[in-house]
């Protein structure tokens, strides 16, 4: 029993050797053999998703639509689809649950800042007409 025990032991030490290339090629922060200490922040983000949305006193055509925010490794794209077409989030900036962008809205450029809390998103976009209250509710699947 006691030889038995042991190949075991040599060979799961065998396969965890094996496997440390692969996984340090893959997440190169994790393992960390020069002694120093790497803190690896993960965020997760309630902003993902798609968007039913109504912006207050808008012009009838912007005044609802929904709103899509997708990240493809770290980089966040904004489309925001309305009756007449659809537009792309420029500048695209994510920091926790608070997402800015920017839209050019009939050669206007507006500023959109939107804050996600659960299923909910609220926020603001500034043209050069003035400032717009947007809400939100995320769209279930």
């Amino acid at each position: 029993m006691k030889s038995k025990s042991k190949r075991i032991v040599v060979l799961l030490f065998g396969l965890t050797v094996l496997c440390i290339p692969s996984i340090h090629a893959n997440y190169p922060n994790l393992l960390n053999f020069s002694g120093e200490t790497r803190t690896v922040a993960i965020v997760k983000t309630d902003l993902l998703g798609a968007w039913q949305y109504t912006v207050d006193n808008a012009p009838l055509e912007y005044r609802t639509g929904v709103i899509t925010i997708t990240d493809e490794n770290g980089d966040y794209a904004v489309q925001v689809q309305l009756t007449g077409g659809v537009l792309l989030g420029e500048n695209v900036t994510v920091d926790a649950n608070k997402i800015n962008f920017n839209l050019l809205i009939e050669g206007d450029r507006v500023s959109v800042v939107l804050t996600a809390d659960g299923d909910t998103i609220s926020g603001t976009s500034t043209a050069s007409d003035g400032v717009y209250s947007i809400e939100g509710k995320r769209v279930k699947s």
